[in-house]
Protein backbone atom coordinates (compact mmCIF):
# COMPACT_ATOMS: atom_id res chain seq x y z
CA UNK A 1 0.00 0.00 0.00
CA UNK A 2 1.57 3.25 -1.01
CA UNK A 3 0.43 6.76 -0.35
CA UNK A 4 0.71 9.76 -2.58
CA UNK A 5 4.42 10.36 -1.95
CA UNK A 6 6.09 13.32 -0.31
CA UNK A 7 4.23 16.58 -0.82
CA UNK A 8 5.65 19.94 0.09
CA UNK A 9 3.72 21.71 2.84
CA UNK A 10 3.98 24.98 0.94
CA UNK A 11 1.52 23.59 -1.62
CA UNK A 12 -1.23 23.66 0.98
CA UNK A 13 -4.23 22.31 -1.03
CA UNK A 14 -2.14 19.48 -2.46
CA UNK A 15 -0.62 18.76 0.95
CA UNK A 16 -4.08 18.58 2.57
CA UNK A 17 -5.39 16.27 -0.16
CA UNK A 18 -2.35 14.06 0.30
CA UNK A 19 -2.90 13.90 4.06
CA UNK A 20 -6.61 13.23 3.55
CA UNK A 21 -5.73 10.37 1.20
CA UNK A 22 -3.23 8.90 3.66
CA UNK A 23 -5.76 9.23 6.47
CA UNK A 24 -8.40 7.41 4.40
CA UNK A 25 -5.97 4.63 3.48
CA UNK A 26 -4.99 4.19 7.13
CA UNK A 27 -8.61 4.22 8.23
CA UNK A 28 -9.48 1.50 5.72
CA UNK A 29 -6.53 -0.62 6.86
CA UNK A 30 -7.59 -0.21 10.48
CA UNK A 31 -11.18 -1.22 9.63
CA UNK A 32 -9.96 -4.39 7.94
CA UNK A 33 -7.65 -5.15 10.87
CA UNK A 34 -10.40 -4.64 13.44
CA UNK A 35 -12.92 -6.71 11.47
CA UNK A 36 -10.46 -9.57 11.09
CA UNK A 37 -9.55 -9.42 14.75
CA UNK A 38 -13.25 -9.47 15.65
CA UNK A 39 -13.82 -12.57 13.50
CA UNK A 40 -10.70 -14.47 14.51
CA UNK A 41 -10.14 -13.19 18.06
CA UNK A 42 -6.48 -12.33 17.46
CA UNK A 43 -4.61 -9.81 15.34
CA UNK A 44 -3.57 -10.99 11.90
CA UNK A 45 0.05 -9.96 11.31
CA UNK A 46 -0.39 -9.79 7.54
CA UNK A 47 -3.28 -7.36 7.97
CA UNK A 48 -1.52 -5.40 10.74
CA UNK A 49 1.35 -4.47 8.42
CA UNK A 50 -0.71 -2.31 5.98
CA UNK A 51 -2.21 -0.41 8.94
CA UNK A 52 1.23 0.06 10.49
CA UNK A 53 2.76 1.12 7.17
CA UNK A 54 0.05 3.63 6.26
CA UNK A 55 -0.08 5.09 9.79
CA UNK A 56 3.71 5.41 9.75
CA UNK A 57 3.54 7.16 6.35
CA UNK A 58 0.86 9.57 7.60
CA UNK A 59 2.76 10.18 10.82
CA UNK A 60 6.09 10.76 9.09
CA UNK A 61 4.52 13.25 6.68
CA UNK A 62 2.81 15.25 9.42
CA UNK A 63 4.74 14.92 12.70
CA UNK A 64 7.68 17.07 11.61
CA UNK A 65 5.43 19.95 10.56
CA UNK A 66 5.97 23.13 12.56
CA UNK A 67 2.21 23.39 12.86
CA UNK A 68 2.22 20.22 15.02
CA UNK A 69 4.32 21.88 17.72
CA UNK A 70 2.70 21.31 21.08
CA UNK A 71 1.95 17.64 20.30
CA UNK A 72 5.31 16.34 21.53
CA UNK A 73 3.79 14.01 24.13
CA UNK A 74 1.52 12.37 21.55
CA UNK A 75 4.37 12.23 19.04
CA UNK A 76 6.53 10.44 21.63
CA UNK A 77 3.71 7.95 22.36
CA UNK A 78 3.30 7.20 18.67
CA UNK A 79 7.06 6.84 18.20
CA UNK A 80 7.13 4.31 21.04
CA UNK A 81 4.19 2.41 19.53
CA UNK A 82 5.88 2.44 16.10
CA UNK A 83 9.00 0.71 17.45
CA UNK A 84 9.39 -2.34 15.17
CA UNK A 85 10.71 -4.35 18.13
CA UNK A 86 7.21 -4.29 19.65
CA UNK A 87 5.32 -7.54 19.13
CA UNK A 88 2.01 -7.55 17.28
CA UNK A 89 -0.53 -8.23 20.01
CA UNK A 90 -4.18 -7.45 20.61
CA UNK A 91 -3.13 -4.68 23.01
CA UNK A 92 -0.85 -3.15 20.40
CA UNK A 93 -3.69 -3.12 17.89
CA UNK A 94 -6.00 -1.43 20.42
CA UNK A 95 -3.33 1.11 21.32
CA UNK A 96 -2.64 1.76 17.62
CA UNK A 97 -6.33 2.46 17.03
CA UNK A 98 -6.41 4.90 19.96
CA UNK A 99 -3.23 6.66 18.79
CA UNK A 100 -4.48 6.90 15.22
CA UNK A 101 -7.73 8.48 16.39
CA UNK A 102 -5.89 10.89 18.71
CA UNK A 103 -3.53 11.79 15.87
CA UNK A 104 -6.52 12.44 13.60
CA UNK A 105 -8.02 14.80 16.17
CA UNK A 106 -4.65 16.55 16.57
CA UNK A 107 -4.38 16.97 12.80
CA UNK A 108 -7.87 18.46 12.78
CA UNK A 109 -7.08 20.75 15.71
CA UNK A 110 -4.13 22.15 13.77
CA UNK A 111 -6.08 22.49 10.52
CA UNK A 112 -4.25 19.76 8.59
CA UNK A 113 -7.10 17.26 8.30
CA UNK A 114 -10.83 17.25 9.04
CA UNK A 115 -11.48 14.20 11.21
CA UNK A 116 -14.87 14.74 12.85
CA UNK A 117 -16.84 16.83 10.34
Amino acid sequence: MTGPGVVQQQDHPTYRRSIDELFSITSSCLAELMATQQAKGAPNKAIFIPFYQSFLDLFMQTSKSKIMEGEEELIDEINQWMNPDNRITENRVKKGKQLFMRWGRALEHHGIHTFTK
